[in-house]
């Protein structure tokens, strides 16, 4: 047994005012270690903005939280007075500035991190100051948690699969220097295999009684209000919870309106929960006439995820990337109707006609169909969601954590 159970965490957002896969984790996988008497330490960059945090960590005991400089500066600072090229030079510059500072201030805390397993959320660049304070570091054991595949993150972003080759190369080398990796979902673990890189899937999980647990008596926004007039009108409601990206396939779902109302006599409403300039998709939706425009809604970031979730009719994964993710497990303990895209991302967790309908994956009118067949077929719906409900209890947050404790060395120098 080990005589000291602690356990740190190195994370590239300020914690915990950032909302997002990796902050979510964090909160959940620390409020569970808690519970079993684990020390924590957890190292988050400064915000540099002033905003309210997002995660209520006052309960917490145990857990020290310590500062990083803030990331963005530059960026943040002449955002509107440059271009993209000097955009990136700049972000590149804060990054390395970042990094040297923060390598310092963990070397400065090194006596804090002795015995510790330092779980450093995500690889570039969150794991170079630790990797450069490596030496300093005794009787600390670096794990790096891979949360998705980035390289084809970067080759949709910029168009070249040079910089995702790259970004590979660089990623290998880091995560040898690691004691132990884990990998956030099997299609990580695959990607991983792929650079020659051994990892350990350890999936995302989900607060199973929060989300199954029906509508819950919180302050009502005008959102859920506003939703829920909607459904005493007979609208069927059409939710994605995701942050406002191409890559959660928010343009997928916007482009399947017209063909969802062409083949559907039900009204509905497309309604996107999530943070995220909705105007970045205002071009998408003026191609279509005012009656398709009226039919897409953006609520915007919200804490009450499951209370949106238990007035939704269906709810649709569009998600490309890696990993097992957040927004379908909460999806499948809320007892919701899916579909989602027949990709490695949903079909590790989601079988098609058992726990979901999965479409074609990149076929528009696939999707519109799958969504007009649950629209239209309750029984299928209804045994949908308590096939995925039912599995989704694996995934409990408890359990995920007591795995974590299992992969885990038990000591220091193993």
């Amino acid at each position: 047994m080990e005589k000291i159970k602690k356990i740190s965490f190195i994370t590239l957002n300020p914690f915990p005012q950032y909302s997002g896969g990796i902050e979510t984790w964090l909160y959940n996988i620390t409020t569970n270690l808690t519970k079993r008497g684990y020390q924590i330490l957890i190292f988050s960059p400064k915000s540099h903005q002033d905003v309210q945090p997002f995660f209520d960590i006052s309960q917490w005991k145990k857990v020290k939280l310590y500062r990083l400089p803030a990331i963005n500066k530059f960026n943040t600072l002449f955002k509107k007075h440059i271009n993209f090229s000097l955009r990136i030079i700049l972000i590149t510059l804060d990054y390395f500035i970042w990094t040297f500072i923060s390598s310092l201030k963990i070397i400065l805390l090194r006596k804090k991190l002795a015995f510790s397993k330092l779980i450093i959320l995500g690889t570039i660049p969150s794991i170079f100051p630790v990797l450069i304070a490596k030496p300093f570091l005794k009787n600390t054991l670096l794990i790096a948690s891979v949360r998705g595949i980035i390289a084809d993150d970067l080759t949709q972003k910029t168009g070249s699969r040079l910089v995702a080759k790259v970004y590979e190369k660089i990623e290998k080398i880091c995560l040898k220097k690691c004691s132990l990796v884990l990998a956030n979902g099997y299609d990580t673990q695959r990607y991983l295999q792929k650079i020659g890189v051994i990892s350990q899937v350890l999936p995302n999980g989900v607060n199973f009684q929060k989300f199954s647990t029906p509508l819950q008596q919180l302050s009502e926004n005008n959102w859920i209000k506003k939703i829920k007039e909607y459904r005493n009108k007979n609208i069927q409601i059409i939710m994605m919870v995701a942050t406002l990206r191409d890559l959660k396939g928010v343009p997928d779902l916007i482009q399947a309106v017209p063909l969802i109302k062409k083949l559907s006599p039900l009204p509905f409403k497309i309604i996107f929960v999530g943070k995220g300039n909705p105007d970045t998709y205002q071009k998408i939706i003026n191609r279509f006439d005012l009656q398709i425009q009226k039919q897409i809604e953006f609520a915007g970031e919200q804490k009450q995820i499951q209370n949106f979730l238990h007035l939704a009719d269906i709810v649709v994964g569009l998600a490309v990337g890696g990993g097992i993710a957040h927004a379908p497990l909460e999806y499948m303990a809320a007892r919701k109707p899916i579909v989602a895209w027949n990709s490695n991302v949903y079909k590790q967790l989601l079988k098609h006609q058992h726990s979901a309908l999965l479409a074609k994956n990149k076929d528009i009118n696939d999707l519109a169909t799958q969504i007009i067949n649950l629209l239209n077929n309750k029984n299928l719906a209804n045994q949908l969601a308590k096939n995925a409900q039912a599995e989704a209890r694996e995934y409990d947050w408890a359990k995920i954590t007591d795995r974590l404790i299992k992969i885990l060395p038990k000591n220091i120098n193993e």
